[in-house]
């Protein structure tokens, strides 16, 4: 138990350091034991801890737990909980940690802290006697002044200068070079790490600024007038920056015991650490809000920063165009605004860095300011001198004119504005920054930065500018391109010339002619000889009497035959029946019907006159009405002979007859043949009877080969009068018919001739004949289905259909071969004939206009691909053909006049109309067909006029219309005008200025003057070089972006954010001024 003494003594130390409230504590304590209420310092014992003291803790002999694993190994038993001290605690916590068990180390160092807690309350500990942690400071008069460890040497020499009238100057011993190094190496590193500290201190001044100013918002009502007494609403609100800070900074304190050191943070050793870590908390405090401006910029990109709206929107757009300036200028405000705020506060402090009055609040918050403002004039005034710098020697170029040109090429392009009013140039720089495709196409060529981006309004103003100071560069520009034009159109081109398909393909039509005549000549030569063995040679009358002659023959050896035949039949019978037979016939005649075969009464009255015996009709007739045919006298017997004599003959007449078309004739005397058959049957002797039916057979054979009516055979060897009754012109015809009439004809008349050779030649002719007079040979078809249709007869003539087969298929080659050429002459030698006819006819000379035709025919892709097909699509001819294509498009594409020759004399290329060339589509058509086999020539071409599509070509310029932005900035002369350098004079005699004043005057005009110039100047040359060069351009819209430039040039707003605690000391105030109580006057008791 401390004695009233010891409390006294510690309460003078207490005071001699300046802890006014750990001295009230001791004096209340002193108070107490005064009176016998003594306090119970270092109280260690009490009731067993909770926690995680049981793992640790001795188990007794057995050593059973884990305590024996972390406790310091002694002899004898182990102690109780209650017993060991925080230190004891902190070496376990570091051999749990030691051990990997992170868990148990922490809620060790809670146990340890709580066993610190459990000592007497107040600062007794910290004050008592000098052995316990105090540090004896001797002065220069030999007195000592003890003060509490812990105490800063800051603090300690200050309170010697309050005690000794500021003459105490600390003693330091002699210390080697080493030493010092080290000492110096120890002081930088202790530093660092308070800066460090003071960094994460003022993370957490930031984060927990909206708590703090919550908390702080009830002494708002201090700053009315009057006591008004407002505090904040918790000492220690939850969010927080305190609560923040021991959150943050309780793993700190863990690692420090657990390292053997001491929890809590580091104090400042002098003002010159008080104010780096002002400075550093400042940047720490700043780099809140520019993280997170950072990341919102990383999620939303610039566009979507600028679509942002508000103080915040653009807070993320500065960090989103330039996060790296963005930093760095934060940075570099935040830093000046510590530093403002930590020597401003320095000046004003009482020397207690653990509180802050209103003068040190005052003081940090305008020094903030000041250090911020400091460091924006700063850089301010460096970007314009380098940039006045830059633009009065030429070198290294303006910020400011580049700025302008980015906002000039903007402006021309119609950028989008943000809502600030500026300018975005960041999609024309990344559409430049890809480039143009022409220079890929087109080696050589350079586009602009129109060219590449296509843009009317850029376009606009480089062809407003062609007439400009610089107007060389855009003519050099312009004949550059073009001959970079003509060279790749050139190695595009054809290397035949335009006549060369025309002349292959006259070759081809030549040859053609040629092989067709040829052609037609040999089918002529074979069919005319073939066809020369097919004439006929005879005549008709020739060919009849040859084929009569010989059915004449053989109806004579027919008619012997039937005479023997009928000779055979002998004997003699009475002929009165058949007389009777004939009369009964007769008599059953009408008129009419004697009146038909009245001519035949002589072959008729023959039975007749036989039977009678008479020598005449008249002797007959007379006996034969005296006596009757009955009582007539007996007749002598006839002759059989002249029985069938008389048959055969009434058998002619029947056979007349019918031929003549008489069926009554022939009907009435069939029936006297009929009478004469019968008698004949009835008459003759059984002998006789087989002779009569063997002559009647034969007969009949003669008939049906000789006297049939319509039959050839009949008709041929039938006469009149003794007289042919069928010329002999039509005999031969009568036995060559068709199928489908009497083709069996032939067949009786070669057997009938008995195949005789010149029946045979006879009838060949005939049917030579017959295919001649039709014209047979000279038509093949024709021919052919005669050979068909009279198939039966060349049965019989089979090496004859042979020959005029082949005389056919001869013929037909011919009329092919005929054809062919008959095509061929039609088609390729009249100007209406086809396309390559009509191709033809314009010459070599007039290529172009013949191409012109195949181009503009009905269908152009047909007409190319017969004009290459025909020439066999032959590689020369068919670069022959692209070239009279390629001197027809150049005809068309290419400028004409005479102002728009460039330097070597050529007309520039028009890629406008080169492109809608290529592209209309029966060009197009044609086109393709020509470059068929070479399509990656096509494409190449097709590549150059789509590159060259869209690049401005224009060979002529016209007077600027550029806008004021050069006049603005270019400025006059740089010499003073007469007027003002007479107005100074003036004004000098007058005595208003003196010469020092002019003479100043005068120069800064005249540099002014010179930037102004020299920025024109530069502004007209870097304009013109990017609207040439799409490089200098896409460099100028993405780093001079205008929008860009607006959002970097916005105040830096992240060191603003850490003057909440500032803001909530001003509130908060100083506590009011306490009148002497028993405290003070123990204090002067004591000696103070």
């Amino acid at each position: 138990m401390a004695t009233f003494r010891e409390l006294m003594d510690a309460a003078h130390r207490a005071d001699a350091a300046g802890e006014t409230q750990d001295a009230r504590r001791l004096l209340e304590l002193a108070r107490e034991a005064q009176r016998g209420a003594a306090p119970a310092p270092a109280q260690t014992t009490g009731a067993p801890v909770a926690g995680p003291w049981k793992k640790y803790q001795s188990q007794g002999a057995t050593g059973s737990g884990p305590w024996e694993k972390y406790q310091r190994q002694q002899t004898g038993a182990p102690m109780e909980p209650s017993a060991y001290t925080a230190e004891d605690f902190k070496a376990a916590a570091r051999r749990a940690a030691a051990a990997g068990d992170n868990a148990t180390a922490r809620r060790l160092i809670d146990r340890a802290k709580a066993s610190e807690a459990a000592r007497p309350a107040g600062p007794w500990e910290k004050y008592q006697g000098a052995g316990a942690g105090v540090t004896e400071v001797e002065l220069p008069n030999g007195d000592i002044i003890e003060f509490p460890a812990g105490t800063s040497p800051e603090k300690m020499r200050e309170v010697a200068r309050r005690a000794h009238n500021g003459e105490f100057d600390a003693r330091t011993e002699e210390r080697s070079l080493v030493e010092t190094i080290m000492d110096g190496a120890e002081k930088v590193g202790g530093a660092l790490g308070y800066a460090s500290q003071e960094a994460a201190r003022g993370v957490t001044q930031m984060l927990g600024a909206p708590v703090d100013l919550v908390n702080a918002s009830p002494m708002l009502a201090n700053v009315l007038p009057g006591e008004q007494g407002f505090g904040s609403m918790s000492e220690r609100p939850v969010g927080g920056s305190e609560w923040l800070w021991d959150t943050v900074s309780a793993p700190r304190d863990l690692v420090s015991v657990i390292m053997g050191g001491e929890p809590g943070d580091e104090a400042p050793e002098n003002r010159t650490e008080r104010i780096v870590g002002r400075t550093a908390q400042e940047i720490g405090a700043a780099s809140v809000p520019v993280a997170g401006a950072l990341g919102a910029a990383a999620r939303t990109g610039v566009q979507g920063a600028r679509e942002m709206a508000g103080p915040v929107g653009r807070f993320v757009e500065s960090a989103a165009v330039a996060p790296r300036g963005f930093v760095a200028k934060e940075g570099a405000y935040a830093a000046g605004a510590g530093t403002g705020a930590g020597v401003a506060r320095e000046s004003v402090s009482d020397g207690d860095p653990t509180t802050t009055t209103r003068a040190e609040a005052l003081a940090d918050f305008g020094g903030a300011l000041g250090g911020a403002g400091a460091v924006g004039l700063g850089s301010a005034a460096r970007r314009a001198a380098t940039d006045a710098l830059g633009a009065m020697t030429g070198r290294g170029g303006s910020n400011v004119v580049r700025d302008a040109v980015a906002g000039e090429l903007g402006n021309a392009a119609g950028a989008p504005l943000t809502s600030s009013g500026a300018a975005d140039t960041s999609g024309l720089a990344n559409a430049l920054g890809g480039g143009g495709t022409v220079s890929e196409a087109v080696p050589g060529y350079r586009e602009s930065a129109a060219d590449v981006l296509q843009n009317p309004g850029l376009a606009s103003l480089e062809y407003s500018r062609q007439s400009g100071a610089n107007a060389g560069r855009y003519a050099a520009r312009r004949q550059d391109n073009a001959t970079a034009v003509s060279g790749a159109m050139e190695d595009a081109a054809p290397d035949a010339t335009p006549g060369a398909f025309s002349s292959a393909a006259g070759q081809r039509r030549d040859e053609m002619i040629g092989d067709a005549t040829a052609a037609v000549t040999d089918a002529q030569q074979r069919f005319d000889a073939a066809a020369s063995n097919l004439q006929s040679t005879m005549s008709g009358e020739t060919r009849g009497r040859t084929v009569r002659a010989a059915l004449d023959e053989a109806l004579g050896a027919a008619r012997a035959v039937e005479r023997d035949a009928w000779a055979a039949v002998g004997g003699e019978a009475d002929v009165a029946p058949l007389a009777a037979e004939f009369r009964r016939i007769g008599d059953g005649l009408t008129s009419a019907q004697r009146e038909t075969v009245r001519d035949t009464e002589n072959l008729t009255r023959i039975p007749e006159r036989l039977s009678t015996g008479a020598g005449d009709d008249e002797n007959a007739q007379l006996i034969a009405s005296v006596f009757g045919p009955d009582e007539a006298a007996e007749a002598a017997p006839v002759n059989l002979a002249e029985v069938t004599t008389l048959r055969s003959s009434l058998t002619d007449q029947v056979r007349a007859a019918r031929t003549a078309g008489q069926p009554d004739r022939a009907r009435i005397l069939e029936q006297y043949v009929g009478a004469i058959d019968g008698f004949l049957q009835r008459s003759t002797p059984q002998q006789t009877s087989e002779a009569l039916e063997n002559a009647r057979r034969v007969s009949f054979d003669l008939n049906e080969r000789f006297t049939r009516p319509g039959d050839p055979v009949a008709e041929a060897t039938r006469r009149v009068e003794g007289r042919p009754r069928l010329p002999d012109s039509e005999v031969a015809g009568r036995f060559i018919k068709s199928d489908q009439g009497q083709a069996s004809n032939l067949d009786r008349l070669l057997s009938e001739a008995q195949g005789a050779d010149d029946v045979r030649r006879a009838l060949r002719d005939q049917i030579l004949s017959d295919v001649q007079a039709r014209g047979l040979l000279e038509r093949p078809v024709q021919l052919r289905d005669y050979l068909g249709q009279y198939g039966h007869v060349f049965t019989r003539f089979p090496e004859l259909r042979d020959e005029l087969g082949t005389a056919a298929g001869l013929r037909q080659e011919v009329q092919g071969a005929q054809g062919t050429l008959d095509d061929v002459q039609r088609r390729l030698g009249t100007r209406n004939g086809s396309t390559v006819a009509r191709y033809l006819s314009f010459g070599d000379e007039r290529a172009r206009d013949a191409m012109a035709s195949v181009v503009n025919a009905r269908e152009p892709d047909k007409a190319a691909d017969e004009l290459l097909s025909f020439v066999g699509d032959d590689a020369q001819a068919v670069d022959g053909a692209r070239a009279a294509f390629w001197d027809l498009m150049e005809g068309s594409t290419r400028s004409r006049g005479e102002t728009t020759r460039n330097l070597s004399g050529d007309q520039p290329w028009r890629p406008q109309a080169l492109h809608r060339f290529i592209h209309a589509p029966k060009n197009r058509a044609v086109l393709e067909r020509l470059y068929r086999d070479q399509p990656e020539q096509l494409q190449r071409i097709d590549q150059i006029a789509e590159a060259l599509r869209t690049v401005d070509a224009r060979t002529t310029s016209k007077a600027p219309n550029s806008s004021g932005t050069p006049q603005a900035i270019s400025g006059n002369s740089v010499l003073p005008s007469t007027e003002t350098l007479g107005a100074y004079g003036f004004a000098y005699r007058r005595g208003q200025v003196g010469l020092p004043f002019i003479g100043l005057r005068l120069v800064s005009t005249m540099a002014r003057r010179a930037i102004l110039r020299g920025r024109g100047q530069q502004f007209q040359e870097l304009l013109d070089e990017a609207l040439l060069n799409p490089e200098v351009a896409a460099m100028l819209l993405r780093e001079h972006n205008p929008a860009n430039v607006d959002a970097m040039s916005r105040w830096a707003k992240g060191w603003a954010g850490a003057r909440a605690p500032v803001f909530a000391d001003l509130l908060e105030g100083e506590p009011a001024e306490e009148e002497q109580t028993e405290d003070d006057a123990i204090l002067e008791a004591i000696g103070r």
